[in-house]
């Protein structure tokens, strides 16, 4: 039996009479990155909710993080999740950790293996210990389909052999790890999402760039170009990790977390095309570290039957919100 606190007990009666957004305290790590941006905006949106953010800002955007320093609902802090203190000072009262910090750039963790490893697996350990110690109700975990690798079958659900094929995979899945162990051993509960392909407003992924590039009038580099990818808005992602909190089962489990359609990175460009004319493209040799499967699509179907998980944005839905939210900055 895993034991539960009386504050434990509180956050769950919270989490089961809450109707549209949860009025909790969370504990944001990366809140200044492509996520945790995101996510802030969206919770924002419930004035009750309070929200602790973490982040080092080296990384992340610093003029975002700064922006929040006046709003009431925020209190902000400038920290190192691999720094124990930094870590734990964040931690009194909160009823719910979203730890989206970590370097996502498979890129740049071809380049800094070491440095990726020691931010998203030490970090991760060192977000487990002190939630572990300060008796945290929930933990969701932001995982990566890249764990997966090349797909063996289709669709890739979550029995799909994780075969991670770049330092950043590497260390997504083995923050996955550590995260199920210290729900079975600590009965620390967390809840592990594997994202796929994240984009939207501030995003990093390979439709941003090309979105950017657009409009700027400079030429779409395509890398490769058949390669497959289930593409997620990030507003659907924070509807998963919603339904997740919201759902008791998804303790301890695994879901993906995906759009509704898969598509080429030769066919992204095409979409955005459409969306923006004249677009110019270039084609360039596959990156180091890359899926290159031309055949690709992520299940659903766990996180629809468990949690009543649905995704909103389809592509041209969701491109085309990314364009309107990069033509108004």
């Amino acid at each position: 039996m895993i034991y539960i606190s009386l504050r434990q007990a509180v956050t769950n009666i919270k989490l089961q009479n809450t109707t549209t957004l949860l009025t909790l305290r969370y504990f944001i790590t990366g809140g200044a990155g492509f996520a945790g941006s995101n996510f802030i905006d969206l919770m924002k949106k419930d004035p009750e909710n309070d929200i602790i953010v973490l982040d080092n800002c080296i990384h992340g955007d610093s003029d975002y993080f700064d922006k929040l320093s006046s709003d009431p609902q925020i209190e902000l802090v400038r920290g190192d999740i691999r720094d124990q203190k930094d870590v734990e000072r964040c931690l009194p009262g909160i009823d719910v950790v979203l730890h989206l910090a970590a370097l996502i750039e498979v890129p740049y963790s071809v380049r800094n293996p070491i440095e990726t490893h020691d931010v998203n697996v030490n970090g991760t350990l060192n977000i487990l210990e002190a939630c572990r110690k300060k008796d945290v109700s929930r933990i969701i975990y932001p995982s990566s389909n890249l764990t997966y690798g090349e797909p063996v079958y289709l669709p890739v659900d979550e029995a799909h052999p994780q075969n991670p094929v770049s330092p950043y995979a590497v260390t997504k899945c083995s923050s996955e790890k550590y995260c199920y162990a210290y729900y079975k051993t600590y009965g620390l509960k967390t809840t592990m999402l594997r994202f796929s392909n994240l984009y939207g407003p501030r995003g990093l992924g390979v439709i941003n760039i090309f979105i950017r590039a657009a409009l700027e009038g400079r030429p779409l580099e395509i890398q490769g170009g058949s390669q497959m990818r289930t593409f997620t808005h990030i507003y659907d992602a924070y509807q998963g990790a919603l339904k997740c909190l919201k759902n008791f089962s998804s303790i301890g489990e695994i879901f993906n977390i995906a759009g509704p359609e898969s598509e080429s990175i030769e066919g992204i460009s095409g979409i955005i095309a459409k969306e923006i004319p004249g677009v110019k493209i270039n084609h360039v040799g596959s990156r180091v570290g890359d899926v290159t499967s031309s055949r690709y699509h992520i299940s659903n179907e766990k996180a629809a039957k468990l949690l009543g998980y649905e995704p909103d944005y389809d592509l041209r839905k969701g491109i085309r919100q990314v364009i309107d939210f990069e033509k108004s900055l």
